[in-house]
């Protein structure tokens, strides 16, 4: 018994009871067990037992299964020719036949009911402790045996064992077996062996679906159908389940070698992000090498899936920062966590060089984000870090991504973007003393954008005529302090 666990009610373990006809007989001996009978309750224990591994072989002969078939034949030919010498046997080798041939109880849970079996010898028959003194059994020890017979057997249903394991895992891989976690758990576990499982089969199922998963190259298909029966059982036993892969992720971990394996690693912890927490310190310094050095080609192939991990996701953008233009292009393409890669690329954008330059920087980097629903902090950056650079404000192409994208996309943030507009406004007109002057030479789309700007916020150019007035003053007073300097 696990250390603090209460005992259990006898009331509660007849709930348990899976079989009606079990039940009553286990009914039968909570009754003689209350009543102080307890040689009539091991009796009844033990018939229980027996009964219901009898409706066990019948359930699993109905199933198809031909050797329990055989034992139902058996039973029904000993009941026909009343052999009660076949009948004895039956009796002293039944838990064998359930061990052996069923995987109904383990070799350690057949010591058990063997003992409940000699006890049950030794009740039903004239028993002497001495010379003087009958056998009469302890309440304790009758008590255990109602327990055990629930705990064991009587709550489960007749497929346990590695026969349970592969009914399971033939379930999982079939074409019909849905890709959906609450359809996975409503249409097949809840009807399965997994319905009132023994721990070792959780833990069996659980372990043998992470192989699977995280050693072997798995069709598409198959993979999700995996999945997807891993989380339905996690969901049915969560408490077991975090036990389980904190023991058994640290024992499969040092078989992941190759980058594929690694790739199901991650893919793993994408989409159970708590195992992250009970793969080990080995495991981790794994995905964080490969993170910081990895391939160049391999983790942008797996940097999508690494975003969606929440604890690995500041040093993914970390990794994005060292790619080449190329492979963030690739990244951005894919349409996926474009906010973690906007940062880099208004960086890499807003340092263009030349205009040739920024026909490619724009095309990589612009482009593909005026297509999603950018805020209007990211708007606000675009435009300044236009304004900024005379290579791109004065470049053809990106001005009319301005004229027919950014402009359109500003109008939802009016007063946000408002500033912004205002200092691109500025980069378009020479500071004069006493008025604006426009640049001459400018393209269409800029002379558009400017008579835009000046509709959409009509004081832009009191605004922008006082700003030039001060920057005219401010280096009119540096050039007249220099002369005073020189002479």
């Amino acid at each position: 018994m696990p250390f603090g666990e209460q005992l259990a009610d006898l009331d509660v373990l007849l709930l348990q009871c899976r079989s009606s006809q079990s039940k009553a007989f286990l009914a039968e001996a909570v009754a003689c067990y209350r009543s102080g009978a307890y040689r009539s309750a091991i009796i009844s224990t033990w018939i229980a037992v027996v009964f219901d591994l009898i409706g066990k072989f019948k359930e699993l002969a109905l199933a198809g299964d031909t050797e329990a078939q055989k034992v139902v034949d058996e039973l029904e030919e000993m009941y026909h020719t009343n052999n009660i010498t076949a009948a004895l046997l039956f009796e002293k080798k039944v838990l064998e036949r359930a061990r052996k041939d069923f995987q109904l109880i383990s070799y350690r849970e057949q010591e058990d009911f063997q003992r409940l079996f000699e006890d049950r010898n030794h009740c039903a028959h004239p028993s002497l402790r001495s010379l003087e003194e009958p056998y009469q059994p302890l309440g304790e020890l009758v008590r255990t045996h109602i327990c055990n017979a629930v705990v064991t057997l009587l709550q489960y249903p007749p497929v346990q064992g590695r026969k349970a394991l592969q009914t399971v895992l033939e379930a999982i891989v079939s074409d019909t077996f849905p890709t959906q976690v609450d359809q996975a758990l409503e249409q097949y576990f809840k009807h399965s062996p997994l319905a009132r499982a023994r721990p070792t089969l959780i833990k069996d199922v659980i372990a043998v679906l992470t192989k699977h998963l995280l050693l072997e190259r798995l069709p598409e298909a198959e993979r999700i159908r995996k999945y997807t029966a891993l989380l339905a059982v996690l969901k049915m036993y969560p408490q077991e389940g975090e036990h389980i892969l904190q023991e058994e992720l640290p024992k499969i971990e040092p078989r992941i070698l190759s980058h594929e394996q690694l790739a199901n690693l991650l893919d793993y912890l994408r989409r159970i992000p708590s195992t992250w927490y009970t793969l080990g310190a080995p495991g981790k310094s794994k995905v964080h090498m490969f993170l910081e050095s990895g391939p160049d080609e391999q983790v942008v192939a797996m940097l999508p899936v690494i975003l969606d991990i929440p604890v690995l996701r500041e040093m993914a953008c970390q990794r994005v920062a060292t790619l080449s233009d190329e492979h963030l292009a690739q990244l951005i393409q894919q349409g996926s966590h474009l906010a973690e890669y906007f940062p880099e690329a208004l960086k890499r954008w807003k340092q263009s060089e030349s205009y040739e330059e920024s026909k490619r920087l724009t095309k990589q980097f612009l482009a593909p984000f005026l297509s999603t629903d950018l805020t209007a902090e990211q708007i606000t950056q675009i435009i300044l870090a236009c304004a900024g650079n005379s290579q791109l404000h004065d470049h053809f192409q990106t001005m009319r991504l301005f004229k027919t994208q950014v402009f359109p996309l500003s109008e939802a943030f009016l007063d946000q973007t408002k500033e912004a507009w205002v200092q691109f406004y500025e980069q378009f007109y020479w500071p004069r003393p006493n008025k604006l002057e426009r640049r001459l030479g400018l393209i269409d789309e800029q002379e558009w954008l400017l008579d835009s700007i000046e509709k959409r916020y009509p004081d832009v150019i009191p605004l922008v005529t006082k700003r030039m007035q001060e920057k005219y003053r401010l280096e009119y007073d540096d050039i007249c302090g220099e002369d005073q300097e020189d002479q």
